[in-house]
């Protein structure tokens, strides 16, 4: 192989590393904002956040409702059942990792993370490659306080119910008989709880990121 085939390859090995980590960056619910010198930091809209919130609502109502199967089921169910709760709690986590990312840089960034609706999905997908300036964070942002203060009672809440479905997963993993569901009845009572809780602070959180929207709307 001579050296300009090697040139080649390289070039093109390089290019697909990094549209490998814009699709990684992107595959959050939002934008990338890239900064010269800078590590590449997520960026979100608030319809964005919005959005993996209602998500999330929804994913653990059926992560609930599976476990209520599970600590109904006869022995003779348990495989099938426990197979569902397994799938919902890995749908419950998928989502659950979104909605971290938005709570988590709320809290860092603060209203730099959030982003006007305005721009297009072009201008969104890459501004620094387009024109080497950052993404355009939201105008007078004072609005966003309350959604920012959301977050940190999202956080709390998701990694209670996250480590109770991690500490049922892990143990019905090694059993499936009545003995380890008479076991982890209080872990179950806990994550029902849990669960609702998590529930209300996201609920509660549409809600100030539904007035966030409408003065921003009112400031386009």
């Amino acid at each position: 192989m001579n050296w300009n085939n090697r040139s080649f390859r390289s070039a093109a090995l390089l290019s697909a590393t990094f549209a490998s980590l814009v699709s990684l960056v992107l595959s959050i619910s939002g934008c990338a904002t890239f900064g010269r010198g800078e590590a590449v930091r997520p960026t979100a809209t608030l319809q964005a956040i919005q959005d993996d919130y209602g998500e999330a609502i929804k994913r653990t109502e059926a992560t609930k409702q599976a476990l209520d199967a599970v600590d109904l089921a006869s022995p003779a169910d348990m495989p099938q059942v426990y197979g569902e709760f397994k799938r919902k709690v890995g749908e419950m986590q998928i989502i659950g990792k979104k909605v971290v990312t938005h709570v988590d840089e709320l809290q860092y960034q603060g209203a730099s993370y959030v982003v006007s609706s305005r721009k297009s999905a072009a201008e969104c997908r890459l501004p620094a490659a387009r024109n080497g300036q950052p993404q355009e964070p939201v105008e007078g942002n004072s609005y966003l306080d309350e959604v920012s203060d959301d977050a940190g009672t999202i956080k709390r809440a998701y990694d209670a119910f996250d480590f109770d479905l991690n500490q049922l997963s892990g143990y019905l993993s090694r059993r499936l008989n009545l003995a380890a569901l008479d076991a982890i009845k209080p872990i179950i009572l806990k994550a029902r709880v849990d669960a609702e809780s998590l529930k209300w602070c996201l609920a509660e959180a549409q809600t100030d990121l539904e007035e966030a929207k409408a003065v921003q709307n009112q400031n386009p």
